[in-house]
């Protein structure tokens, strides 16, 4: 399990420098030079750590080590090698500790980060890989892919903005009721998901989104809420990826809206080359 510290890329790369030369500064050290340093030795590994990937930083822990048991053979040290080896095996032990604790902490509060708390979406980072891995897996196995973009059409009176928000909180919980366990969405922006249907052909997905739109529609009329919404429905054809199959469900979108909004477009009756 490796995962990267979420930090600014100029502090990352000022740890990494700063480490090496940690590094480089105590090989000297254990060479015979400026032995009054010696106690900056203790630092690292958990500079290593700190800036370095696991395995880059277990690599370099593992030649520290090795030029620091080698000085613990050496009779030069006199009887300081029996607290200098010891003392510097436990930093790097104690590195370990904190080193396993950051990455378990980050695995605890991965899929926090995944997901918005409030609709239940996949946030928009994670679309890319996700549906890279959908359609792979649909190529294996010969099953379609399909990508539907759910819009709210604007609304002659803007909604104010906390109205809206909760609309969008509403559609995501029901989203996330209706969908399958392995069906996936995602926010796009502030008024629309991207869904990721697997294994479903597009006749499939326009009715399964036309349900959801039927499901919407019902719940803004009890509200009084005079919104529609628009979809476009594309499935993934040979050669298409994330992006290319994100960017024709987002054209089918914003063709379905200039017909009127309240409508599932598909990408051939949007006037797309292809098949869905």
């Amino acid at each position: 399990m490796e995962t990267e510290t979420a930090m600014p890329v100029t502090l990352r790369w000022t740890l990494r420098a700063g480490s090496l030369l940690l590094l480089l500064l105590s090989l000297a050290i254990f060479a015979g030079h400026w032995p009054w340093l010696t106690p900056l030795a203790f630092l690292v590994p958990l500079a290593l750590f700190a800036g370095w990937g696991l395995w880059v930083a277990g690599a370099g822990c593992a030649v520290f080590l090795a030029a620091t048991l080698s000085q613990g053979l050496s009779p030069e040290l006199g009887m300081a090698r029996h607290q200098f080896v010891p003392m510097l095996i436990l930093a790097s032990g104690l590195a370990a500790v904190f080193v396993y604790l950051r990455e378990y902490k980050a695995a605890q509060l991965a899929p926090l980060r995944r997901t918005d708390s409030l609709t239940l979406a996949s946030t928009r980072d994670y679309l890319d890989s996700d549906l890279n891995r959908e359609i792979r897996r649909g190529e294996r196995e010969g099953t379609p892919v399909t990508v539907a973009v759910l819009h709210l059409d604007d609304p002659e009176t803007p909604l104010p903005e906390q109205d809206q928000s909760n609309l969008m909180v509403r559609l995501g919980r029901l989203l996330h009721r209706t969908l399958r366990d392995f069906d996936s969405y995602y926010r796009s922006d502030e008024t629309g998901f991207i869904i990721v249907l697997p294994a479903t052909a597009t006749p499939d997905s326009v009715g399964t989104i036309e349900g959801i739109r039927s499901q919407a529609r019902d719940m803004l009329t009890r509200e009084g809420i005079e919104l529609t919404l628009s979809a476009g429905v594309v499935g993934a054809n040979v050669g298409d990826d994330a992006r290319s199959l994100s960017e024709k469900a987002q054209e089918t979108l914003l063709r379905a809206q200039k017909q009127g909004g309240n409508r599932t477009l598909t990408w051939t009756d949007a006037g797309g080359t292809g098949h869905d």
